[in-house]
């Protein structure tokens, strides 16, 4: 037996522009819009992702995917913005976050390193930092949202990124003064060798606990 949801015309109004365009799909995404947890929030947003284009159909086309898409939109300003600025290669990024689990601390490091180079202007890098901590939000956060992971996987997820995180800003810093002062070195019976430096991760990501609003505690010690 199929069950209808009510939805008041008025939250529609932001996508009534796009009715034609979206043609048999506008069923779909009403009843999506319907099922999201702020249908207004959704509408809007969904209004504001189609400046970007529509994408091939593989999200809207599908009920379960574009009910999920919704969802996100209708849920989180945050994440909408994050996937907003993915341009015209959303769509392709929302299905991306919505099917990877959980990485690793070495996944993680192994994207980093390919994607930012120690090199890089400390401007560029930050920015690129940024960019990538973003789009693994929107992963663990979509997850999240849609209960394709626990508890637990969204909290380690969150650590994890944070651990990685951490450890590229240290090789970038290092990198850096190195270049510009040459190699931090300790003598020991007369032998140099490279200064140690430890970062330790307290409080909930020492416990692979973060969650989206946890500051992360660490201590160094050289």
């Amino acid at each position: 037996m199929s069950t209808t949801i009510s939805l008041s015309p008025i939250f529609l109004q932001p996508l009534l522009l796009l009715r034609e365009t979206l043609g048999s799909r506008w069923e779909t995404i009403r009843s999506g819009v319907a099922s999201a947890p702020d249908p207004a929030l959704a509408a809007v947003h969904l209004s504001r992702l189609a400046e970007h284009g529509l994408g091939s159909g593989a999200i809207l086309d599908d009920p379960n995917l574009c009910r999920d898409l919704l969802f996100v939109l209708g849920a989180s300003p945050h994440l909408t913005t994050v996937l907003l600025n993915q341009g015209t290669d959303w769509e392709r990024v929302f299905l991306e976050a919505r099917r990877t689990s959980r990485k690793s601390v070495a996944a993680h490091l192994s994207a980093l390193h390919a994607q930012l180079p120690l090199e890089l202007p400390e401007e560029d890098f930050l920015r690129g930092l940024r960019a990538y901590r973003n789009r693994e939000y929107l992963r663990i956060g979509t997850r999240d949202l849609l209960a394709l992971a626990t508890l637990e996987e969204t909290t380690r997820d969150l650590s994890q990124l944070a651990e990685a995180a951490v450890q590229l800003a240290y090789e970038y810093t290092r990198a850096q003064l190195r270049q510009a002062y040459g190699e931090a070195v300790s003598d020991e019976g007369g032998q140099s060798r490279p200064l140690g430096f430890v970062v330790f991760g307290m409080g909930k990501l020492g416990g692979c606990e973060l969650n989206f609003s946890s500051d992360i505690d660490l201590l160094s010690v050289e």
